[in-house]
């Protein structure tokens, strides 16, 4: 009876035209997270559990400063109406790019002393250059990305999976040899982020071409005030988001050791990285699917939604299950004893990983039906759990095993709040958009 259940939902996934797209961006995903699982012993052999904290330190930082490159304009490319519209706001998020890394380079030349005291990043200091770098490679990338879902050019976003991994595993083993430290890391993180640019940009260069001639200021102002919600609303929303998921690192990197962040990063990198690029695949396709039905089929959204969030249930509980209890026994063993404690880690962060795995694709609901104002509300409820888990954690002064479990649990509920708002938001559209009809 649970071999028949399971393998209707199996045949069911695959025979989906949703799912079917999903598998297009999850080939190179699975092929390109081969790649780096096959490499991770010698990686992570080449580096120790501290200079992997620098790495996860980078992470957190770039995570937060990448979120206002583009002040979310990339977020409307999907949702225009039409491409000459499309490529303005291509265009514009370009520029606003360009500027924001600019800035970005003043401000860390200006200010690296400050973080350094008051962010306990100063082994990152030697490398704060890669920072913009990584942040202007990585929109440009992401602003490319938006722009293919648009097309539904899945197939060309599954190749760049392929290329980012193949770069950042080359990178970091080559520079690992040389034994120059977390540089070799961090520059392989930036090669795998911005990998696959190329690959993205030949499709639409004729399309680009022929197109430019329709860019100028009155039209590029045009799209700025059209889609203003996005920096008014989506973007603070977006900064609370990242400032909440990635402050943990660095609330940890100045209270606990390295090698305990070493070991958190070495479960957000090894473990997690191949169940939350699964999830940003179904994220990408999520996204073109639900913004085609706010059109097409507007009372067909919450329908997607629970369909989805079943699915995602179902596929995030199987792969946590068997990768804690497989991890706890084989990461000693491959990984070397240095990564012993990254088996305790994964156990306590296992409901965070699959809740944060059913929940993160459906972030873009909001986007999609323009409800900035309620991913704003979203993201502050979010903000404001984590830094009470937080404040919790120093006042307390908790062990690292303690505090990371009150995270986990944070990390759970939060996700919870993601869910409710993206069902809110769809509840309210499908009821104003019967409002209107009957009218």
């Amino acid at each position: 009876m649970g071999a028949c259940i399971f393998n209707k939902t199996v045949n069911r996934l695959i025979n989906a035209k949703f799912y079917r797209n999903v598998l297009k961006i999850s080939q190179g995903t699975i092929i390109g997270q081969l790649i780096a699982a096959i490499a991770a012993p010698v990686i992570l052999r080449l580096y120790t559990p501290e200079e992997y904290a620098v790495l996860g330190i980078y992470m957190s930082l770039l995570g937060i400063t990448a979120v206002p490159a583009m002040l979310r304009y990339e977020s409307a490319i999907p949702i225009c109406p039409d491409d000459i519209k499309a490529v303005n706001v291509f265009f514009l998020a370009q520029i606003i790019a360009f500027v924001i890394s600019i800035f970005c380079v003043v401000l860390l030349l200006v200010g690296k002393g400050v973080a350094s005291i008051y962010l306990h990043i100063h082994k990152l200091l030697p490398y704060i250059w890669i920072i913009p770098l990584g942040m202007f490679l990585s929109a440009n990338y992401l602003l490319l990305v938006n722009w293919s879902i648009r097309q539904e050019n899945y197939q060309a976003i599954a190749k760049t999976k392929i290329t980012q991994s193949i770069g950042m595993v080359l990178f970091q083993i080559a520079l690992g040899l040389a034994k120059i430290g977390p540089i070799g890391l961090l520059l392989g993180h930036v090669i795998g982020q911005s990998g696959g640019i190329s690959t993205l940009v030949k499709p639409c260069m004729k399309f680009f071409r022929s197109s430019v001639s329709t860019v100028n200021v009155k039209s590029l102002t045009n799209v700025l005030n059209e889609y203003r919600r996005f920096p008014l609303f989506s973007m603070p929303a977006s900064l609370l988001e990242a400032i909440g998921s990635n402050v943990p690192i660095l609330f940890f990197a100045s209270i606990y050791s390295s090698e305990v962040v070493g070991w958190i990063t070495f479960v957000q990198r090894i473990i997690c990285i191949p169940i939350y690029m699964l999830a940003g695949s179904i994220a990408q396709v999520y996204f073109g699917e639900l913004a085609k039905a706010r059109y097409a089929e507007p009372e067909m959204l919450e329908v997607i939604l629970l369909r989805r969030i079943k699915h995602l249930a179902f596929i995030g509980l199987l792969f946590v299950v068997v990768a804690t209890a497989l991890g706890s026994y084989f990461i000693p063993i491959i990984f070397g004893k240095n990564w012993n404690n990254a088996s305790t880690c994964l156990i306590i962060m296992s409901p965070m990983i699959l809740s944060a795995f059913i929940s993160s694709p459906f972030g873009s609901t909001l986007d999609i039906l323009q409800r900035q104002d309620l991913h704003l509300i979203r993201d502050i409820i979010r903000f404001s759990i984590v830094v009470i888990s937080l404040l919790l954690i120093s006042y307390f002064n908790l062990q690292w095993l303690q505090g990371l479990i009150v995270w986990s649990i944070t990390g759970t509920v939060c996700s919870g709040v993601y869910l409710l708002m993206s069902f809110i938001a769809v509840r309210n559209f499908r009821y104003f958009n019967k409002m209107t009809i009957n009218s």
